[in-house]
């Protein structure tokens, strides 16, 4: 996490139950990570895919209008919802 977010680059992944585990977060906020998790783990990769391109345009506003961290679920009808953690 340290070294992908010193770079400033988001980090996206479907696995959720990364935020359920305290030390995973104190990882995000201490590396000031901005994390976009899928919302859910059955989805499909293209799912996914069409997911992410509906809101990548949503994902690199907030990730850059943010200089702390930011964690962030993204549905795959392309809409994201900040989670605050």
């Amino acid at each position: 996490l340290p070294t992908v977010a010193a770079e400033d680059r988001i980090i996206l992944t479907a696995d959720q139950r990364i935020l359920n585990r305290p030390l995973e977060i104190e990882a995000v906020r201490n590396s000031k990570a901005k994390l976009f998790v899928y919302s859910s783990k059955e989805m499909t990769g293209e799912a996914m895919s069409s997911g992410f391109l509906a809101a990548a345009d949503k994902i690199k506003e907030i990730a850059m209008s943010r200089s702390n961290y930011l964690i962030v679920k993204v549905y795959k009808n392309g809409s994201i919802m900040e989670v605050n953690k």
